[in-house]
């Protein structure tokens, strides 16, 4: 290494002693290692970077509700001859409602428990790996990720019952089933 590079140069030192007793060089700072880990520990993360993970975190929220809506809304796009057929044959709608309300509450259970432990996982692998201190290196002491479990289980809960809703309203919007029977036999 010595025959292609000259050595590295010293940007820290590491000192015992209290930096008010020394004379430093000009433009020099003195920081000591209480102080900079009391920094970090009270504001790990900038106002920057805490915004840009709340808004990712709500985004992502956004994005699996309203995949799960449009998937209900499909689906009863698809189920207006099975409704139509239910309704012919006594169903009420109350009845179809819970069955649909329940039916997309298990589908949307699993997904949004699924969804909580991913993300808590990727937080946990990829929140230390991205954070740099400005000079573009890890910081001190390491980034410790606090995951606000209430908030992150109240934001599963509304995207478990938002598809549950949205399955609500679609059934409330009832055609004649004589019509959409006709329409479905001709197709």
């Amino acid at each position: 290494a010595a025959q292609w590079a000259g050595p590295v140069p010293v940007t820290q030192w590491w000192l015992q002693r209290s930096a008010s007793r020394m004379r430093l060089p000009a433009g020099a700072v003195a920081v000591s290692a209480a102080g900079a880990a009391a920094a970090l520990t009270r504001q790990p993360l900038s106002r920057v970077q805490q915004a840009g993970l709340l808004a990712v975190a709500l985004a992502a929220a956004l994005l699996a509700a309203l995949g799960f809506s449009v998937s209900v809304a499909a689906s009863m796009q698809e189920r207006r001859s099975q409704n139509a057929l239910l309704a012919a044959l006594g169903v009420s709608r109350g009845q179809r409602t819970r069955q649909l309300c329940l039916e997309q509450l298990l589908l949307s259970a699993p997904a949004a428990g699924a969804g909580l432990l991913l993300g808590a996982g990727l937080s946990w692998l990829l929140v230390p790996a991205v954070t740099r201190t400005g000079l573009g290196l890890p910081p001190f002491p390491p980034v410790q990720v606090h995951i606000p479990f209430l908030v992150s289980a109240g934001l599963a809960l509304a995207v478990m019952a938002i598809p549950v809703l949205a399955a609500a309203v679609t059934v409330a919007y009832q055609p004649d089933p004589a019509a959409q029977l006709r329409t479905a036999e001709t197709l």
